[in-house]
């Protein structure tokens, strides 16, 4: 797969925001902010989670709240805050909050969702409904493999 890169803003509450390149994890799971952004955005930590890297080494970070904005979309997403050193990564909790999916052919994001088709309510008419799907699916085996390199059991589906 190759690499990719996209531009987003970010902000707080107060809408104070950064725009910030970021590299699209598909691997990862939360979204990382660096040092410095978080700093200027005033951040504050809401809890501290352990997180598993790919070469199986465990590290401990701060994790808080903020609204990512790419295109038209806007959306809260849980972020890890970044010590010295760490990048801004794009993980896919907040692709998923933000209804974005990585098309790692073209290397772009785009708008998820899939057209279904349901019974309408006037002589069973079908009706064409347009509805967002989250990449749950690719998430949970995501989350198995990288448990399975570091030696963890992954619970059954």
């Amino acid at each position: 797969m190759g690499i990719t890169y996209i531009d987003a803003e970010v902000s707080n509450e107060a809408g104070v925001s950064r725009k910030v390149r970021f590299l699209v994890d598909s691997g990862a799971a939360y979204s990382v902010l660096p040092d410095e952004v978080w700093r200027a955005l005033g951040l504050k930590p809401s809890r501290r989670l352990d997180f598993a890297l790919a070469d199986g080494t465990i590290i401990e970070r701060d994790v808080a709240h903020c609204y990512f904005e790419f295109g038209d979309v806007r959306a809260p997403s849980p972020v890890v805050l970044g010590e010295a050193e760490d990048a801004a990564l794009l993980g896919t909790v907040t692709l998923e909050n933000m209804g974005l999916v990585l098309d790692p052919f073209r290397r772009t994001l785009g708008k998820w969702s899939i057209h279904i088709l349901t019974a309408g309510q006037d002589q069973g008419r079908r009706q064409e409904k347009s509805v967002h799907l989250l990449c749950s699916l690719f998430c949970w085996q995501s989350a198995r493999r990288k448990l399975a390199t570091i030696g963890l059991p992954a619970a059954s589906a």
